[in-house]
């Protein structure tokens, strides 16, 4: 069996930005040096809606929601590092 690394406060925060800038997932996968499956489990155990995948991640009104769901959901992740 293949140990798994375990996922770092910086790489969720880097994982929830480019979920919500809509980076699709096999491209926030190779950023994170992670598997797709790997990547998808992460975001669906931080609560993440993967509806944002394929907008332009230039988008101002992407970049503006980025920013305030980081803050809103700084609490959520310390939530589950808590419970690891």
């Amino acid at each position: 069996m293949i140990p798994q690394k375990r996922w770092t406060k910086e790489e969720d925060e880097q994982l929830v930005s480019l979920v919500l800038a809509g980076y699709p997932l096999a491209k926030i996968a190779a950023k994170l040096d992670r598997g797709v499956p790997a990547v998808r489990k992460r975001v669906y155990a931080l609560r993440l809606s993967l509806k944002r995948i394929g907008r332009r991640p230039n988008d101002p009104s992407i970049r503006m929601m980025v920013r305030r769901t980081n803050r809103a959901l700084a609490p959520k992740l310390q939530a589950v590092e808590h419970n690891l």
